[in-house]
């Protein structure tokens, strides 16, 4: 079953994100889910759909530094994609471009400030 989600979620977000690069870095927090690096679920998923893993999974330092464009479109017209929290993305070290358009979004956490890139 989760290999049949994992699969609907990357075809899903093919029309939803892109991704490119590939940097090392430090700093993510290890040990840790997806679920529980990103206060948004559905953030959650997305980032995690990018490196074929699911929400419950660990990612690695690597998985996360390879994130350096995140687009996602039209969350507002499907409910069960909305973004409303963008905590999170600070463990995504080496993103350069981001891209959020029709979401919930309220407000610009402090720790995108920390995005260097």
């Amino acid at each position: 079953m989760k290999k049949v989600e994992n699969a609907f979620l990357k075809l899903y977000y093919n029309f939803v994100y892109f991704f490119i690069g590939s940097v090392s870095v430090q700093g993510a927090e290890v040990g840790k889910t997806y679920s529980e690096l990103f206060e948004d679920q559905n953030l959650g998923k997305i980032v995690a759909a990018i490196s074929n893993k699911g929400l419950g999974d660990n990612p690695t330092e690597e998985e996360l530094s390879k994130i350096t464009k995140l687009v996602i479109l039209e969350g507002k017209s499907n409910s069960d994609f909305q973004i409303v929290s963008l905590k999170g993305l600070a463990n995504l070290k080496n993103l350069k471009h981001l891209e959020i358009t029709n979401n919930l979004i309220k407000e610009i956490p402090r720790e995108i400030g920390s995005l260097k890139k």
